[in-house]
């Protein structure tokens, strides 16, 4: 690395905005393999000089509520930081934010595909500024291999860096290729309507968002309300004339909420799972009542029923509104 490029990366911790724009553009410039990790960086180093001149602001706003003009621009925290100053505005400093955000993607551009693999792993590391500005980047340079990565980050536990991922991979021309990246994609731009158009198609999904962001309210309540259209429980290999209303060999142990509308359980007794369908009954004597599914549920038994187990057939018989064999 010669001695420009090493002062150029060293001016990266200067605190003036401007400043490390103008040289975030020159290591762009340079076409040298060694700052690109540098400028990975830039995504949360810069991230966190935005959040100090942030809580200045909010300082200022404040301390100037309380005491005078004059007594405000005597200020020993502020005369000290007068380069900083200027930017004591909240919008002012939302509208740096953007631009040095947009200077690290183009510097990182211009160097090509030299930066691919770097930012590929950059998706993966904790840091949620590099893993939205990565995925950002890879929108202008990626290419098809790196739709996979993306299209991973759709169900990210933070909801800028969906928002990337999903902006990224339109910019690459990315089509979902079935209901589940559909899905996806529309979790990522809080597209709850759409979500919901799937049915009960979207439960896997939505369960696995509400896992990894500790319980997003948005996920959370579109699930209860798919779980409230759910008509149908099948077990086994049974074709579902209406899947977006029939929920397959569910895991009654990722949800304890109750099937409000249940009216008909499916069974293949050639390839049903005794324990889940076990579980399931617990579950639904639990949370859905024994009064409901005797007055509404109708069990359906295909194939040999013989190959039904003996307890089965007795829970259904007891706890259900009828069995019908087919």
């Amino acid at each position: 690395m010669d001695d420009r490029i090493e002062k150029l990366i060293k001016e990266l911790k200067w605190e003036e905005p401007l400043v490390r724009c103008k040289t975030i553009q020159k290591l762009g410039e340079t076409g040298d393999p060694h700052v690109i990790e540098p400028l990975i960086q830039q995504f949360s180093e810069s991230e966190k000089i935005l959040a100090k001149l942030t809580e200045m602001a909010v300082d200022k706003i404040n301390y100037t509520k309380k005491c005078p003009y004059q007594i405000y621009t005597a200020m020993p925290i502020y005369r000290e930081q007068e380069s900083l100053d200027k930017y004591s505005n909240i919008w002012t400093i939302a509208l740096i934010a953007e631009v040095i955000e947009k200077s690290i993607i183009i510097a990182l551009t211009n160097l090509g595909q030299a930066a691919l693999e770097p930012l590929l792993a950059s998706l993966d590391v904790g840091n949620v500024a590099i893993r939205r500005g990565a995925a950002l980047t890879l929108g202008e340079i990626g290419k098809l291999r790196t739709l996979e990565p993306l299209i991973k980050l759709l169900l990210d536990k933070e909801k800028r860096v969906r928002l990337a991922a999903a902006d990224a991979l339109i910019r690459l021309g990315w089509m979902p290729n079935d209901d589940i990246e559909k899905i996806y994609y529309s979790i990522a731009k809080n597209d709850w309507e759409t979500c919901l158009s799937f049915g009960a198609v979207a439960i896997g999904p939505l369960t696995e968002i509400i896992k990894r962001t500790g319980g997003n309210n948005d996920a959370v309540q579109a699930l209860e309300k798919v779980y409230s259209q759910i008509t149908t429980v099948s077990f086994g290999r049974i074709f579902s004339d209406n899947p977006k209303t029939t929920l397959v060999s569910p895991n009654v142990l990722e949800s304890n909420l109750p099937l409000k509308i249940l009216n008909k359980i499916v069974i293949d007794a050639l390839s049903y799972d005794l324990h889940q369908v076990e579980r399931f009954i617990t579950y639904a004597v639990n949370h859905i009542g024994r009064d409901h599914l005797k007055k509404n549920v109708e069990v359906h038994v295909y194939g040999d029923h013989e190959k039904l187990h003996g307890n089965l057939r007795n829970l259904f018989e007891d706890l259900f509104k009828a069995m019908k064999y087919h």
